[in-house]
């Protein structure tokens, strides 16, 4: 038994298929048939959960997953859409692990008996005691048959009679509280080892601080970030080594899986040729390399032989002769605090071999939104962000990378107290950078020392810097853009094919958006004209959110995908799986916010 459950544990698991009949009529109850069928692997499992009972039959999807260190265990609530921590005994409709003889402290009484045949194939098989067995809230003590295949040596079939107790009422089941049941499962395992695909309308976990990219057949490489653990008051981030893809065109997404990972805080970066290059932290026990590339045509991961330094959140520009740029990111090599990186590393993909160039002048700070690192027309690189002036404090920064001379340039003209939230590339060449001055920086206190009135207040912070420039790399000058009609952290900034940019999402917030706030979410996108220098408001998103992902389509539609809601009702935040396409072009539902 013992063989079976390793070997089920080696090959990551399989999918599965369970039957159970419930029958209540002993307690003047009813029978209810349940068809429980997913992909069961270790710390993640999918399943679609069917009850038919007199009345009909009642349907849902149970997501469930352990994540970071603690395997915290959260459950999907698939009629919110939030993600939540499970406290209770077990999050999955029926006890997989138990069921499956996982779980050694519940097996009883295992005895051998004579082998036979199931479809011409022998089987060994065992009979058990299972303790405490939970099936839709009800638990009981079951005898259970072990049907392990002799050609593999896997488990293949679980058979289970008994009888439960329910002391709570049923989500699904209904009003089963105080009820008696007696059971029978048979529970079939199948396809080990092999990735069950698991397709969503929204993205399959929930992720935030997360990456995308646009692969040429119109599906996006989503990747990185954090899978968050919401509970009342905080959102604790766990880096997440998930990959799903979605497609814009059927919109859905699927996870991918693969014997070789990108690992840990990686960043994304698109190759010239189509593939994908992931940058991140190497596994400690070697299971994976810190660099990988991706291919869209097998949806398949390939671990690079030569590696780059071993870096977290770093942030990669592809240069205009098809090599990588890799700059900032965290070390994690030395104290239990990281450091900032000024080393930069090259990648070639022609040789796929990596190089040192030369290190930045300063070490950029690693925030929410920086450091910004985009490629100009003449095959320069801006960098801009914040940098360490002392331990207490820090100042913007920009510095200019020439591939040609490998050298590094710092620039100067942008104000020490801008504080860069997002940018991008316009079509004429000059990078637009959203910002302002942090409202940290604002004194609401007026000279006689009593505070200023809300109308006060608001037109204070509407005199603060302006909320977005442009860099012009010909003459090397910084230029105001013109202020959005809402500084906001944690937006997406986005390119679109007609030349405007635009801007969603966001926390007018400044401290932590993983702890609870009373900032609202900001529902309304904003678009920017670089031919009129102006902004206007644009449609509003379905699902207010930050820190999520926006990918224009080729279609200048725009998909935005996970972050950090808000519910509604609670005003508590969590991490999403939604995913929405907005049309840039449609008119807005107001003027103004």
């Amino acid at each position: 038994m013992a063989g079976a459950r390793n070997r089920l544990i080696e090959l990551q698991g399989a999918a599965f298929e369970v039957t159970a009949t419930l029958d209540f009529d002993s307690a003047g109850g009813e029978q209810v048939s349940v068809t429980y069928a997913g992909d069961f692997r270790p710390g993640y499992n999918v399943a679609d959960v069917a009850v038919t009972h007199p009345n009909g039959t009642e349907q849902t999807r149970e997501i469930t997953t352990n994540v970071g260190f603690g395997r915290v265990t959260q459950i999907l609530d698939t009629r919110t859409d939030n993600w939540e921590p499970y406290l209770g005994r077990t999050p999955y409709f029926v006890d997989l692990p138990k069921l499956f003889g996982l779980d050694d402290r519940t097996l009883e009484h295992l005895v051998s008996q004579e082998a036979t045949a199931v479809g011409g194939v022998p089987h060994q098989v065992l009979n058990a005691v299972i303790r405490d067995l939970e099936v839709g809230g009800g638990q009981g003590d079951v005898d259970a048959v072990f049907r392990i295949d002799e050609s593999d040596g896997l488990l293949k079939e679980v058979e289970v009679t008994g009888t439960l107790e329910f002391s709570r009422t049923s989500d699904l089941l209904g009003d089963t509280a105080g009820k008696t049941a007696t059971v029978k499962i048979v529970a079939r395992l199948l396809d080990f080892g092999k990735t069950v695909p698991v397709v969503t309308p929204g993205l399959v976990l929930p992720l935030f601080d997360h990456q995308a990219i646009l692969l040429d057949d119109r599906r996006v490489l989503i990747g990185s970030g954090s899978i968050g653990v919401a509970n009342n008051d905080f959102i604790a981030p766990f880096p997440s080594a998930a990959v799903q893809v979605c497609d814009s065109i059927r919109e859905e997404c699927t996870l991918l899986e693969s014997l070789v990972s990108p690992g840990l805080m990686y960043s994304l970066v698109r190759l010239a040729d189509g593939t994908a290059l992931a940058v991140g932290l190497e596994g400690q026990d070697g299971s994976f390399g810190n660099a990988n590339l991706f291919d869209p045509q097998t949806s398949s991961w390939t671990a690079l032989t030569s590696a780059p330094r071993d870096r977290a959140l770093s942030n990669l520009a592809l240069l205009n002769d098809g090599r990588v740029l890799v700059v900032a990111g965290l070390d994690f090599s030395g104290s239990s605090s990281p450091d900032v990186f000024r080393e930069v590393d090259i990648f070639d993909p022609a040789t796929q071999e990596w190089h040192e160039a030369a290190p930045m002048n300063h070490a950029f700070i690693e925030t929410d939104s920086g450091p910004l690192v985009i490629t100009l027309e003449d095959g320069r690189v801006l960098a801009v962000g914040e940098r360490e002036v002392d331990s207490w404090g820090s100042e913007a920064h920009a510095e200019v990378y020439d591939p040609t001379s490998d050298t590094w340039s710092t620039l100067d003209g942008l104000d020490e107290l801008y504080a860069v939230i997002g940018g991008a590339r316009l079509s004429d060449g000059t990078i637009l950078v959203l910002g302002g001055t942090p409202l940290a920086e604002i004194v609401f206190i007026s000279q006689d020392g009593s505070q200023l009135s809300a109308e006060e207040k608001k037109a204070k912070t509407e005199a603060r810097l302006p909320h977005s420039m442009t860099y012009d790399p010909v003459n090397q000058a910084w230029i105001p853009a013109g202020n959005m009609q809402y500084p906001r952290n944690g937006a997406t900034v986005t390119t679109l094919p007609d030349g405007r940019v635009l801007v969603a999402g966001g926390t007018a917030r400044e401290e932590s958006v993983f702890e609870q706030g009373d900032e609202e979410l900001i529902a309304f996108t904003e678009l920017y004209d670089p031919a009129t220098n102006t902004w206007s408001v644009g449609p509003e998103l379905a699902i207010p959110r930050t820190n999520h992902t926006a990918t224009t389509l080729p279609d200048g539609r725009v998909l935005i995908t996970g972050g950090i809601g808000t519910e509604r009702s609670s005003g508590e935040r969590y991490p999403l799986t939604s995913v929405e396409i907005i049309d840039p072009t449609a008119a807005p539902s107001h003027s103004s916010p």
